[in-house]
C-alpha cells in the first residue's frame, strides 16, 4: 500500500490562531454589548416608570373622597407594598408597549390591551381568567414579582390579599347601598379588587410549589 502524504501549508496554524482570536473577540464584544443593552433597558424602564407615576398621581388626585379614604387604608404599613404592586398592574394598560420593551426579564410580545382584557374577562367570569390566553401575561407579571419571596412570606401575603379583598367588599357594598357609585375612582376600585382576586390563587400555587420543593 502506498502512503500518501498530504502537505499542510505552514500558514494554516496561523489562520487557526487568527480565527480563534476573532471568535474570542466576538464573544467579548457580544457580552459587553448585552450588558450595555440591558443597562439601557433598565434606565429607560425607570424613566418610563417615573413619568407614569407622575401622570397617574395627577389622575388619581381627582378620584374623589371615597377613593381617597380606601386608598389611605391600603397605603398603611401592612398593605403598602401589595397596594403599590397592584397599582403598577392597573397602570400598565395605557403604557404597556413602552414598559414591556424595556422591562428586564419580560417578553415584549404582549399587546397594549392584555391586562385590560384580563381585567374585563375577570369581571364577567372569574374562572375564565385562567383559560383565556390574554391572561397569561398578567400571570407572568404576578409570578415574576412574587417568586423571590420564601414560603413564610408568601403565606403572609396570601393573608394580606384576603384581607384586602374583604375590605374591598365592605366598601363597595356600602357605596352601592348608599348609591355612591358615580365618583371617578369607582371603576378603579373594582379593578383593584379584581387584581387582588387574581393574585390570591397565583400566590397559593407558588406556595404549593415551594412546599413540594422542600
Amino acid at each position: 500500500m502506498t502512503n500518501v502524504l498530504i502537505a499542510v501549508p505552514e500558514a494554516v496554524p496561523e489562520i487557526v490562531k487568527v480565527i480563534g482570536v476573532v471568535l474570542v473577540g466576538f464573544a467579548i464584544f457580544s457580552s459587553i454589548y448585552k450588558l450595555i443593552k440591558d443597562e439601557r433597558r433598565k434606565q429607560t424602564y425607570k424613566k418610563h416608570q417615573k413619568q407614569l407615576a407622575i401622570k397617574v398621581a395627577k389622575r388619581r388626585a381627582n378620584y374623589g373622597k371615597e377613593y381617597k379614604d380606601l386608598d389611605e387604608v391600603f397605603s398603611s404599613s401592612s398593605y403598602k407594598d401589595e397596594n403599590l404592586f397592584i397599582k403598577t398592574l392597573l397602570d400598565k394598560p395605557d403604557h404597556i408597549k413602552k414598559l414591556l420593551i424595556n422591562m428586564p426579564g419580560i417578553s415584549s410580545g404582549a399587546t397594549a390591551s392584555t391586562i385590560k382584557q384580563a381585567i374585563e374577562i375577570t369581571h364577567s367570569n372569574e374562572k375564565k381568567i385562567y383559560s383565556n390566553s390574554s391572561a397569561s401575561f398578567i400571570r407572568t407579571l404576578i409570578e415574576s414579582h412574587y417568586l423571590k419571596f420564601d414560603g413564610g412570606e408568601i403565606m403572609t401575603k396570601i393573608e394580606l390579599h384576603k384581607q384586602m379583598e374583604h375590605i374591598h367588599s365592605v366598601y363597595l357594598k356600602d357605596w352601592k347601598k348608599k348609591k355612591i357609585t358615580d365618583f371617578d375612582g369607582f371603576e378603579e376600585v373594582k379593578e383593584h379588587r379584581t387584581i387582588v382576586q387574581l393574585i390570591i390563587p397565583v400566590l397559593e400555587r407558588i406556595l404549593q410549589n415551594k412546599i413540594q420543593q422542600i
